[in-house]
């Protein structure tokens, strides 16, 4: 049995102003056993290594506008508004640590757009089309994984 703790990010209410950690975000803490996860044809699990947290991609962007999306839902805009109580998402460096997928295999690093604000997330097949192989770029630049996500830009 691997147990581990996943810190994730929680929307929990609409700012008016600039956000607030603890007023519009929480930090949940939540128990996972890595052995016990049931993986089936074409999930992965991966391990976070670095979020993109950007006030204001650009509008085109597949990570869109953090600021922007804490908004109420009817406000209309070129993104969806984050869901009250729901784990938060964006841009994200993670390394695959386990995976029943042939496309995403341990040790691989992925990139995505709607990467959930957890340390550990399981991604079920029908999900897996919103992440990217990056790890052979990665290795042929050479850089630090941090730079993708800012001077670089995502992979």
């Amino acid at each position: 049995m691997t147990i581990v703790i996943s810190k994730s990010i929680v929307y929990r209410e609409i700012p008016t102003g600039l956000p607030i950690p603890d007023q519009h975000f929480q930090v949940v803490s939540t128990e996972l056993d890595l052995d016990d996860l049931a993986l089936e044809h074409g999930d992965f699990v991966t391990k976070t290594l670095y979020l993109s947290v950007d006030p204001c991609d650009s509008p085109d962007s597949p990570l869109a506008d953090q600021r922007s999306k804490m908004r109420e839902p009817s406000i209309e805009s070129y993104n969806s508004a984050y869901e009250l109580n729901k784990i938060m998402s964006g841009g994200a460096i993670s390394q695959v640590i386990q995976s029943n997928n042939p496309t995403f295999r341990v040790g691989d690093y992925v990139t995505g757009g709607s990467t959930r604000w957890e340390e550990y997330s399981v991604i079920r097949r029908a999900q897996a089309s919103q992440f990217r192989n990056t790890t052979d770029r990665i290795h042929q630049v050479g850089l630090p994984l941090r730079h993708w996500l800012n001077v670089l830009g995502e992979l």
